[in-house]
């Protein structure tokens, strides 16, 4: 159903279900959603793009490339698993890191600098992909 998109590396589509892990208040058939970001020197867009959501998912995931500012130190106060990569010159590399280190059923990526209102994030933990389950991993 799924497949392999180009430029995924395998283990970013292996099976997820294995490593999922529900929040509390969840039941365990709901599907887990893991937030994943990669960043450098994004200290100043953090407050405003991860604090406000980071508790409406299962996990938060972020690669670091090499910021010089707070930012690792920053991201780990806000409850993420932090991977400090170097930077390869190559977006989809960074991004296919974060992913492999998502455990999650469903995955959100953002950049640093996208904001996602604190009631959407409250839709999707409530309503939306929590409560569906997760994707065949058959194809």
């Amino acid at each position: 159903m799924f497949g392999n998109p180009q430029g995924v590396t395998p283990g970013a589509i292996g099976n997820r279900r294995a490593w999922a892990y529900p929040l509390p208040n969840r039941p365990g058939n709901m599907a887990s959603i893991s937030f994943c970001m990669i960043v450098r020197d994004e200290e100043a867009n953090l407050p405003r793009s991860l604090a406000p959501i980071a508790c409406y998912f299962d996990e938060v995931v972020v690669v670091d490339t090499g910021s010089t500012d707070g930012t690792v130190s920053l991201a780990k106060q806000y409850g993420a698993k932090v991977s400090e990569i170097a930077w390869r010159n190559d977006f989809s590399y960074a991004r296919n890191q974060s992913i492999d280190l998502a455990s999650g059923d469903w995955i959100m990526w953002f950049d640093a600098d996208n904001r996602i209102a604190t009631h959407d994030a409250e839709k999707m933990d409530n309503q939306g992909f929590s409560q569906s389950p997760a994707p065949s991993k058959s194809s």
